[in-house]
């Protein structure tokens, strides 16, 4: 009676730790607004905005997003992804008299309130029992922004990788 449970149990194909997918689905957004000399504006992970210096004009303002599929290929068997997140350096931007810094990134991922450029963050997904498993993450930053003259739109990636370290 064992016997068939364990031909089974041997013939499911194991998760395979290179099928993960990281796809931004949205930008980190700003908004307008208007800067005499140097100000900033913090956009949190779960959307709220903060000024220092400057004064709103207008224009939609939120977090980036971010999803992480996994596709565990066959198996009926649940497992658990240990998954790095690194956000790569982000350096000023300038534009027409306009100079942006992003800092202070924040996340909503759960135990990972912060990412910090160059360290890795781990995050568990635990009970992953469908063919794909996913988990959507925002992320949120400071702008520092010095106006020098004219003013800018300013556009500043956020370059974030992903990567199953095992499949438990």
């Amino acid at each position: 009676m064992l016997a068939p449970i364990a031909l089974t149990l041997l013939a499911t194909p194991p998760a395979r730790a290179d099928n993960l997918v990281l796809t931004a689905n949205q930008q980190l957004r700003y908004g307008s607004f208007a800067v005499p000399g140097t100000g900033s504006r913090t956009v949190s992970a779960t959307g709220l905005v903060t000024d220092s210096g400057v004064l709103p004009v207008s224009g939609p303002t939120g977090p980036a997003q971010f999803t992480l599929a996994f596709d565990r290929g066959g198996g009926s068997n649940p497992v658990t992804l240990v998954i790095q997140v690194l956000l790569g350096s982000v350096g000023p931007v300038s534009q027409g008299g306009v100079t942006g810094a992003l800092s202070a990134f924040t996340t909503d991922l759960p135990g990972v309130p912060l990412l910090v450029p160059g360290q890795a963050a781990i995050l568990s997904l635990p009970s992953c029992a469908t063919r794909i498993c996913t988990r959507s993450f925002r992320v949120g930053a400071r702008l520092d922004v010095t106006r020098a003259s004219g003013g800018a739109a300013l556009t500043i990636p956020l370059p974030v990788s992903a990567t199953v370290l095992a499949v438990l």
